[in-house]
Protein backbone atom coordinates (compact mmCIF):
# COMPACT_ATOMS: atom_id res chain seq x y z
CA UNK A 1 0.00 0.00 0.00
CA UNK A 2 1.31 3.47 -0.86
CA UNK A 3 1.76 5.38 2.63
CA UNK A 4 0.22 8.62 3.07
CA UNK A 5 3.56 10.89 3.07
CA UNK A 6 4.24 9.54 -0.32
CA UNK A 7 1.16 11.14 -2.06
CA UNK A 8 3.05 14.12 -2.94
CA UNK A 9 5.29 12.19 -4.82
CA UNK A 10 2.25 11.25 -7.31
CA UNK A 11 0.61 14.68 -7.26
CA UNK A 12 3.92 16.32 -8.99
CA UNK A 13 4.92 13.36 -10.94
CA UNK A 14 2.13 10.77 -12.05
CA UNK A 15 1.88 11.36 -15.80
CA UNK A 16 -1.95 11.42 -15.35
CA UNK A 17 -3.41 14.37 -13.61
CA UNK A 18 -6.50 12.63 -12.57
CA UNK A 19 -4.95 9.18 -11.46
CA UNK A 20 -6.22 9.55 -8.32
CA UNK A 21 -4.72 5.81 -7.55
CA UNK A 22 -6.68 5.11 -3.97
CA UNK A 23 -9.81 5.67 -6.11
CA UNK A 24 -8.79 3.21 -8.84
CA UNK A 25 -7.54 0.74 -5.82
CA UNK A 26 -11.53 0.00 -5.80
CA UNK A 27 -11.59 -1.44 -9.68
CA UNK A 28 -8.05 -2.28 -10.16
CA UNK A 29 -6.87 -4.10 -7.08
CA UNK A 30 -4.36 -2.47 -4.07
CA UNK A 31 -1.99 0.20 -4.90
CA UNK A 32 1.73 -0.04 -4.65
CA UNK A 33 4.59 2.92 -5.06
CA UNK A 34 7.68 1.42 -6.77
CA UNK A 35 11.59 3.00 -6.68
CA UNK A 36 9.71 6.07 -6.98
CA UNK A 37 9.19 6.04 -10.58
CA UNK A 38 6.42 4.00 -11.18
CA UNK A 39 2.78 2.44 -9.32
CA UNK A 40 0.89 -0.62 -9.30
CA UNK A 41 -2.24 -2.45 -9.01
CA UNK A 42 -2.69 -5.82 -8.91
CA UNK A 43 -5.81 -7.79 -8.69
CA UNK A 44 -5.22 -11.53 -8.73
CA UNK A 45 -5.15 -12.09 -12.68
CA UNK A 46 -4.10 -8.73 -13.64
CA UNK A 47 -1.13 -6.38 -12.89
CA UNK A 48 -1.17 -2.83 -13.97
CA UNK A 49 1.95 -0.73 -13.74
CA UNK A 50 1.82 2.83 -14.50
CA UNK A 51 4.89 5.24 -15.23
CA UNK A 52 5.86 8.35 -13.16
CA UNK A 53 8.51 9.83 -15.19
CA UNK A 54 7.61 11.63 -18.26
CA UNK A 55 11.16 11.62 -19.84
CA UNK A 56 12.90 8.57 -20.73
CA UNK A 57 14.89 7.68 -17.40
CA UNK A 58 15.57 5.38 -14.82
CA UNK A 59 11.97 3.73 -14.79
CA UNK A 60 11.97 2.91 -18.71
CA UNK A 61 15.23 1.57 -18.19
CA UNK A 62 14.96 -0.74 -15.13
CA UNK A 63 11.48 -2.03 -16.72
CA UNK A 64 12.60 -4.98 -18.07
CA UNK A 65 13.89 -5.90 -14.93
CA UNK A 66 11.27 -5.11 -13.21
CA UNK A 67 8.70 -6.54 -15.24
CA UNK A 68 10.70 -9.36 -14.53
CA UNK A 69 10.58 -9.40 -10.99
CA UNK A 70 7.00 -8.27 -10.91
CA UNK A 71 5.66 -11.48 -13.05
CA UNK A 72 8.01 -13.97 -10.64
CA UNK A 73 6.13 -12.50 -7.42
CA UNK A 74 2.45 -12.32 -8.56
CA UNK A 75 2.36 -14.86 -11.23
CA UNK A 76 -0.14 -12.56 -13.81
CA UNK A 77 -2.03 -13.67 -16.24
CA UNK A 78 -2.12 -9.98 -18.37
CA UNK A 79 0.75 -7.34 -17.67
CA UNK A 80 -0.87 -3.78 -18.94
CA UNK A 81 1.87 -0.95 -18.83
CA UNK A 82 0.68 2.89 -19.01
CA UNK A 83 3.26 5.18 -20.26
CA UNK A 84 3.58 8.81 -21.92
CA UNK A 85 3.73 8.99 -25.69
CA UNK A 86 6.10 7.63 -27.16
CA UNK A 87 6.27 4.43 -25.93
CA UNK A 88 8.19 1.56 -27.28
CA UNK A 89 7.04 -2.39 -27.32
CA UNK A 90 8.45 -3.55 -24.27
CA UNK A 91 10.41 -7.04 -23.87
CA UNK A 92 8.10 -9.72 -22.99
CA UNK A 93 8.88 -13.63 -23.16
CA UNK A 94 8.62 -15.25 -26.08
CA UNK A 95 5.25 -17.09 -24.93
CA UNK A 96 3.50 -14.29 -24.28
CA UNK A 97 1.51 -11.78 -26.86
CA UNK A 98 1.98 -8.10 -26.95
CA UNK A 99 -0.53 -5.77 -28.01
CA UNK A 100 -0.63 -2.09 -28.61
CA UNK A 101 -4.30 -1.23 -26.89
CA UNK A 102 -4.66 2.80 -26.95
CA UNK A 103 -2.48 4.77 -28.78
CA UNK A 104 -2.55 8.56 -27.93
CA UNK A 105 -4.98 11.04 -29.79
CA UNK A 106 -4.65 14.62 -30.01
CA UNK A 107 -7.82 15.80 -27.72
CA UNK A 108 -7.68 12.17 -25.32
CA UNK A 109 -5.71 13.82 -22.76
CA UNK A 110 -5.81 14.97 -19.01
CA UNK A 111 -6.48 18.09 -18.24
CA UNK A 112 -5.69 20.31 -15.29
CA UNK A 113 -6.69 24.24 -14.78
CA UNK A 114 -4.26 27.03 -13.76
CA UNK A 115 -6.36 28.59 -11.47
CA UNK A 116 -5.36 32.20 -11.34
CA UNK A 117 -6.04 31.87 -15.11
CA UNK A 118 -9.38 31.91 -14.53
CA UNK A 119 -11.22 35.04 -15.42
CA UNK A 120 -15.22 34.72 -15.69
CA UNK A 121 -15.39 37.92 -17.87
CA UNK A 122 -13.88 35.69 -20.72
CA UNK A 123 -15.77 32.69 -20.29
CA UNK A 124 -18.11 32.02 -23.13
CA UNK A 125 -21.33 31.80 -22.56
CA UNK A 126 -20.99 32.28 -18.49
CA UNK A 127 -22.70 35.40 -17.94
CA UNK A 128 -25.38 34.13 -19.85
CA UNK A 129 -25.57 30.72 -17.70
CA UNK A 130 -25.98 32.82 -14.69
CA UNK A 131 -28.41 35.17 -15.48
CA UNK A 132 -30.52 32.31 -16.59
CA UNK A 133 -30.47 30.98 -13.34
CA UNK A 134 -30.90 34.17 -11.45
CA UNK A 135 -33.85 34.78 -13.28
CA UNK A 136 -35.32 30.95 -12.99
CA UNK A 137 -34.00 30.15 -9.41
CA UNK A 138 -31.67 27.55 -9.89
CA UNK A 139 -29.63 27.23 -7.19
CA UNK A 140 -26.42 25.14 -6.57
CA UNK A 141 -26.34 23.54 -3.30
CA UNK A 142 -22.63 22.51 -1.90
CA UNK A 143 -22.32 20.10 0.93
CA UNK A 144 -19.44 18.28 2.55
CA UNK A 145 -18.95 14.48 2.24
CA UNK A 146 -22.57 13.31 1.69
CA UNK A 147 -23.91 10.48 0.32
CA UNK A 148 -25.10 10.34 -3.46
CA UNK A 149 -28.86 9.72 -3.36
CA UNK A 150 -31.47 8.00 -5.64
CA UNK A 151 -31.81 11.18 -7.69
CA UNK A 152 -28.11 11.53 -8.26
CA UNK A 153 -27.88 7.91 -9.74
CA UNK A 154 -30.99 8.39 -11.79
CA UNK A 155 -29.51 11.84 -13.27
CA UNK A 156 -26.41 9.78 -13.86
CA UNK A 157 -27.62 6.58 -15.43
CA UNK A 158 -29.69 9.27 -18.12
CA UNK A 159 -26.02 10.72 -18.66
CA UNK A 160 -24.63 7.08 -19.56
CA UNK A 161 -27.75 6.61 -21.38
CA UNK A 162 -27.09 9.45 -23.63
CA UNK A 163 -23.58 9.03 -23.60
CA UNK A 164 -22.59 5.34 -23.87
CA UNK A 165 -19.31 4.93 -21.64
CA UNK A 166 -17.35 1.88 -22.05
CA UNK A 167 -17.27 -0.33 -19.29
CA UNK A 168 -14.37 0.88 -17.76
CA UNK A 169 -15.93 3.81 -17.43
CA UNK A 170 -19.46 2.34 -16.41
CA UNK A 171 -17.69 0.47 -13.77
CA UNK A 172 -15.86 3.45 -11.93
CA UNK A 173 -18.91 4.87 -12.09
CA UNK A 174 -20.15 2.19 -10.05
CA UNK A 175 -17.03 2.30 -7.81
CA UNK A 176 -18.63 5.53 -6.56
CA UNK A 177 -21.05 4.26 -4.04
CA UNK A 178 -18.06 2.69 -1.95
CA UNK A 179 -15.75 5.43 -1.98
CA UNK A 180 -18.03 8.15 -0.90
CA UNK A 181 -17.85 6.60 2.80
CA UNK A 182 -14.73 7.05 3.22
CA UNK A 183 -13.02 9.98 1.05
CA UNK A 184 -13.08 13.50 1.70
CA UNK A 185 -15.22 15.08 -0.99
CA UNK A 186 -17.69 18.14 -1.78
CA UNK A 187 -20.45 17.44 -3.95
CA UNK A 188 -22.40 20.21 -5.63
CA UNK A 189 -25.84 20.08 -6.75
CA UNK A 190 -27.22 22.65 -9.22
CA UNK A 191 -31.45 22.41 -8.53
CA UNK A 192 -34.34 24.21 -10.40
CA UNK A 193 -37.59 24.61 -8.58
CA UNK A 194 -36.08 21.85 -6.26
CA UNK A 195 -35.09 19.10 -8.96
CA UNK A 196 -31.84 17.92 -9.01
CA UNK A 197 -30.53 18.97 -12.61
CA UNK A 198 -26.96 18.46 -12.42
CA UNK A 199 -24.20 17.44 -10.26
CA UNK A 200 -20.06 17.30 -9.49
CA UNK A 201 -17.98 15.10 -6.96
CA UNK A 202 -15.12 17.28 -5.67
CA UNK A 203 -12.69 14.52 -4.61
CA UNK A 204 -10.23 16.53 -2.03
CA UNK A 205 -8.22 13.10 -0.91
CA UNK A 206 -5.01 14.07 -2.64
CA UNK A 207 -4.03 17.49 -0.24
CA UNK A 208 -2.77 19.83 -3.15
CA UNK A 209 -4.55 18.18 -6.04
CA UNK A 210 -8.39 18.66 -6.17
CA UNK A 211 -10.42 16.77 -8.95
CA UNK A 212 -13.50 16.80 -9.98
CA UNK A 213 -14.07 12.92 -9.83
CA UNK A 214 -17.16 12.73 -11.30
CA UNK A 215 -20.35 14.82 -12.80
CA UNK A 216 -23.79 14.50 -14.69
CA UNK A 217 -25.76 16.64 -16.00
CA UNK A 218 -29.24 17.45 -17.75
CA UNK A 219 -28.62 19.01 -21.51
CA UNK A 220 -31.80 21.24 -21.53
CA UNK A 221 -31.30 23.89 -20.82
CA UNK A 222 -27.53 23.98 -21.61
CA UNK A 223 -26.67 26.03 -18.52
CA UNK A 224 -25.95 23.29 -15.37
CA UNK A 225 -22.73 21.98 -16.70
CA UNK A 226 -21.26 26.17 -16.98
CA UNK A 227 -22.73 26.97 -13.42
CA UNK A 228 -21.20 23.68 -11.77
CA UNK A 229 -17.81 24.05 -13.20
CA UNK A 230 -17.92 27.78 -12.32
CA UNK A 231 -18.86 27.05 -8.72
CA UNK A 232 -16.48 24.25 -8.35
CA UNK A 233 -13.30 26.37 -9.91
CA UNK A 234 -14.33 29.13 -7.47
CA UNK A 235 -14.67 27.17 -4.57
CA UNK A 236 -11.59 25.50 -5.01
CA UNK A 237 -9.23 28.95 -6.07
CA UNK A 238 -10.92 30.80 -3.07
CA UNK A 239 -9.09 28.04 -0.60
CA UNK A 240 -5.96 28.89 -2.29
CA UNK A 241 -5.65 25.38 -4.28
CA UNK A 242 -3.17 26.65 -7.69
CA UNK A 243 -4.71 23.73 -10.10
CA UNK A 244 -7.69 21.54 -10.66
CA UNK A 245 -8.07 18.51 -11.68
CA UNK A 246 -10.61 18.34 -14.74
CA UNK A 247 -10.12 14.55 -15.55
CA UNK A 248 -9.95 13.01 -19.16
CA UNK A 249 -11.25 14.27 -22.36
CA UNK A 250 -12.63 11.89 -24.85
CA UNK A 251 -13.11 14.25 -27.61
CA UNK A 252 -12.60 17.06 -29.58
CA UNK A 253 -15.64 18.75 -27.73
CA UNK A 254 -14.94 17.81 -24.24
CA UNK A 255 -11.69 18.93 -25.12
CA UNK A 256 -12.46 22.40 -26.12
CA UNK A 257 -14.80 22.82 -23.20
CA UNK A 258 -12.19 22.52 -20.56
CA UNK A 259 -9.86 24.86 -22.59
CA UNK A 260 -12.58 27.30 -22.06
CA UNK A 261 -11.95 27.92 -18.30
CA UNK A 262 -8.16 29.43 -18.91
CA UNK A 263 -4.92 28.19 -19.01
CA UNK A 264 -4.86 24.31 -18.63
CA UNK A 265 -1.87 21.88 -18.01
CA UNK A 266 -2.57 18.97 -20.71
CA UNK A 267 -0.48 16.20 -20.40
CA UNK A 268 1.17 14.45 -23.11
CA UNK A 269 -0.81 11.32 -24.91
CA UNK A 270 -1.13 7.98 -23.36
CA UNK A 271 -0.07 4.49 -24.60
CA UNK A 272 -1.15 1.21 -23.07
CA UNK A 273 0.26 -2.09 -23.69
CA UNK A 274 -0.76 -5.40 -23.32
CA UNK A 275 1.31 -8.30 -22.01
CA UNK A 276 -0.87 -11.63 -22.13
CA UNK A 277 0.41 -15.35 -21.00
CA UNK A 278 -0.68 -17.88 -23.70
CA UNK A 279 -3.32 -19.64 -21.40
CA UNK A 280 -4.92 -16.17 -19.84
CA UNK A 281 -8.24 -17.14 -19.79
CA UNK A 282 -9.70 -13.33 -20.96
CA UNK A 283 -8.39 -13.01 -23.81
CA UNK A 284 -8.24 -8.83 -25.03
CA UNK A 285 -10.21 -8.42 -22.14
CA UNK A 286 -8.31 -6.36 -19.46
CA UNK A 287 -11.00 -5.09 -17.54
CA UNK A 288 -10.63 -4.69 -13.59
CA UNK A 289 -12.40 -7.44 -11.48
CA UNK A 290 -15.61 -5.93 -11.08
CA UNK A 291 -15.95 -5.89 -14.79
CA UNK A 292 -14.59 -9.49 -15.43
CA UNK A 293 -17.34 -10.81 -13.09
CA UNK A 294 -19.71 -9.52 -14.36
CA UNK A 295 -18.90 -10.67 -17.89
CA UNK A 296 -18.49 -13.85 -16.07
CA UNK A 297 -22.80 -13.79 -14.72
CA UNK A 298 -23.50 -12.43 -18.29
CA UNK A 299 -24.61 -8.89 -17.48
CA UNK A 300 -24.31 -6.68 -20.88
CA UNK A 301 -23.27 -3.68 -18.49
CA UNK A 302 -23.16 -2.13 -15.18
CA UNK A 303 -26.98 -2.75 -13.61
CA UNK A 304 -27.45 1.20 -12.75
Amino acid sequence: MIPHDQHLLIEERAYAFDHNYVYYSLVSGEPFLLQESMFYYFDGKKLSLHLIELQHGKCRKDLESIMFTLRTRFDPEIIVIWGPDPMERVPHPDDWTCKILAESGPYSRDMSLNLKSFNPKNIQNLKEANDYARLNGIEIQIDRNPQMTAEHILLLRRMIHRNKPDIFDRIFYAAMGSWLPYSNHILFDARLNDKLMGFVVLDLTLSTLPMMIIGAYEHRPPVFSDLLYDAVIRYCRDRGFEKLVFGHSYGKGLFEYKRKWGECDVQPGVWEIMLSRPDADFGKNTHPWLARNLAKQRFRSVPW
